[in-house]
């Protein structure tokens, strides 16, 4: 027996994704992205693009925003349109990979789409005083710095330990586990209210300077943000506020549909008659638990891995029907084979932990597909800028999988040169110290040991637990070696432990070596041969290629580094 009721199983099908679905109609945007950075062989790299490429670069790893970051992402994206171009020249759009890639995006571009031009025709005007205060606020930018998760419980620890007292740089700098002491770890750079997630922004906007937000959740992870600074314009005229007012409520209402959704797709999920096949949804969970992992190994958003997809794909029975709905007067079927098609973008936890989750994800999303589709929503220009990039990124894959195939070929010392440059190669080999530290199971107790410490007869190794090294080296004490790397030299600091202890640490000498070329150069060659076949074609598409930058648009797609 199917361990869930009917009611509560058809609930769970249709409404434990509705925040998601929200979520990913940010994907599309509500006008068309007419600003254009760059020209690749004529093929536009749009502002919008962009923008929310590179911001989503910076949050997942932790990289701070400078102007040779946003060179380096610009050249990436160029990178990304000349292989397109080349894989579509190989032939590769004629692939069953690209073809089945490019009808699920379209899919999911044009329901996303309409969710977001059909929510937004039912949302009420927003008020005269939230219009004025959207207003004020866009006339204000913050300086931020955050620390970035993807799971809730990291969040969750690392905020307890900001309200014990940890210095928020110095977690910086532990989660992104710098080289070395970095005073910028986690620093986003400056942001408007309009520029920020939505949840991200209110939660900004709503913490003073100097201080931080509780962790906040984002189509991305988990945020917890710190106001470094406000900069605003505190002349606000009233006649720039009436010509502006239009604009500003319609931004409203594009931000309000984001958190509204829920409503919407329950409404309209109750008017197509879903009727559930749950035998099918029994066997397909069986199947599931037999052919995939434990959820308890899996990452929160990755998707199933490749060969369990396979092996899922292999014993389904593709025209078994899992569920059925009306729309306009037709019936549609949701069968085995629609949802095998869309494993490869479901997340592998929702998969494994609940197939009747993962089922309702699909069915939403052909609903609303259907929906746009009906409205020629898939000649709609936001729709077709998206497809556009996002097809030209899977066609670059493609071509760059069949490149690694070829592992003959043999770096040059100018390859191998620029590599060992430009992957950092001169890090940290070797690092010693000598040190002393005692650890203390409250940040009370260490911060009185310090104090205690300032008499001028005072000596450490009096503390209870006082261990002192000598020359030790730093690799073999875990994140004890990594924290003497980066405490500063000659003083004396209280640091709080992932464990929630505390320790006084006070480093009085450090010697690091740094590795050669010569030192690397084995391993080097191992690692760039799956790459060469790639950076050769690069190489020379970038020599024949046409590249144009629009430095006014270059400028104005991001604020000034402050």
């Amino acid at each position: 027996m199917y361990p869930l009721s009917g009611q509560r199983l058809l609930r769970l099908l249709l409404f434990s994704l509705l925040v998601p679905l929200a979520v990913s109609a940010q994907e599309v945007p509500l006008a068309p992205d007419t600003l254009v950075v760059a020209r690749v062989n004529g093929v536009a790299i749009r502002a919008g693009q962009f923008r929310s490429t590179y911001v989503e670069s910076l949050i997942s790893t932790g990289s701070n925003d400078t102007p040779a970051s946003r060179q380096n992402h610009l050249n990436r994206l160029i990178d990304t349109h000349l292989m397109a171009q080349e894989a579509q020249r190989r032939g590769l759009e004629g692939t069953p990979a690209f073809q089945d890639f490019a009808d699920r995006r379209i899919r999911h571009l044009v329901g996303s789409r309409y969710f977001a031009r059909a929510l937004l025709d039912s949302l009420p005007t927003p008020a005269e005083a939230e219009v004025r205060e959207a207003y004020r606020r866009q006339h204000e930018t913050r300086q931020l710095r955050q620390l970035f998760f993807r799971d809730a419980g990291q969040a969750r620890t690392a905020y307890e330990r900001l309200e014990a007292g940890a210095d928020f740089v110095q977690l910086a700098n532990e989660l992104y586990r710098t080289p070395r002491f970095d005073s910028l770890a986690g620093v986003l750079g400056t942001a408007g209210y309009w520029e920020l997630d939505d949840a991200v922004a209110e939660a900004v906007y709503a913490t003073p300077v100097g201080h931080y937000t509780p962790p906040v959740r984002s189509r991305f992870g988990w945020h917890i943000v710190r106001v470094e600074d406000r900069l605003y314009n505190p002349l606000l005229v009233e006649s720039d506020f009436q010509a502006r007012r239009g604009a500003v409520a319609a931004r409203l209402r594009e931000r309000r549909y984001r958190t509204e959704g829920s409503r919407f797709i329950e409404e309209m999920m109750a008017g197509v008659n879903v009727e559930l096949n749950r035998t099918a949804l029994a066997q397909l969970q069986r199947a599931v638990r037999q052919q995939t992992g434990a959820v308890e190994s899996a990452d929160l958003d990755a998707p199933l891995l490749d060969e369990e997809v396979v092996r899922l794909r292999e014993v389904l029975t593709p025209e078994t029907v899992l569920a059925t709905y009306r729309l306009d007067g037709r019936q549609y079927a949701l069968t085995a084979a629609d949802y095998a098609r869309r494993l490869p973008e479901l997340p592998g936890r929702e998969v494994r932990a609940s197939v009747a989750a993962s089922v309702g994800r699909v069915l939403r999303d052909e609903v609303l597909a259907e929906h746009g589709f009906a409205e020629g929503l898939d000649a709609d220009a936001g729709v077709q800028h998206d497809l556009q990039h996002l097809t030209a990124t899977f066609l670059a894959a493609l071509l760059a999988e069949q490149l690694r195939a070829d592992t003959v070929a043999v770096p040059t010392e100018a390859e191998l040169s620029r590599a060992f440059a430009a992957l950092g190669g001169d890090a940290v080999q070797r690092a010693t110290a000598d040190f002393w530290f005692a650890p203390f199971p409250t940040r009370a107790q260490a911060v009185q040991a310090l104090e205690a410490l300032q008499g001028p007869a005072a000596r450490p190794d009096t503390l209870r637990a006082y261990t002192h090294y000598q020359g030790i080296d730093l690799a073999a004490l875990g994140d004890l070696g990594r924290h003497v790397r980066l405490a500063p030299l000659g003083q004396t600091t209280v640091l709080g432990l992932a464990d929630d202890t505390w320790m006084l640490l006070h480093v009085q000498a450090r010697n690091v070596e740094r590795a050669t070329l010569d030192d690397q150069r084995s391993a080097l060659t191992q690692r760039l041969k799956p790459h060469l076949a790639q950076m050769r074609l690069l190489a020379d598409l970038r020599a024949r290629a046409d590249i144009e930058i629009d430095p006014g648009v270059w400028e104005r797609v991001l604020p000034a580094l402050q």
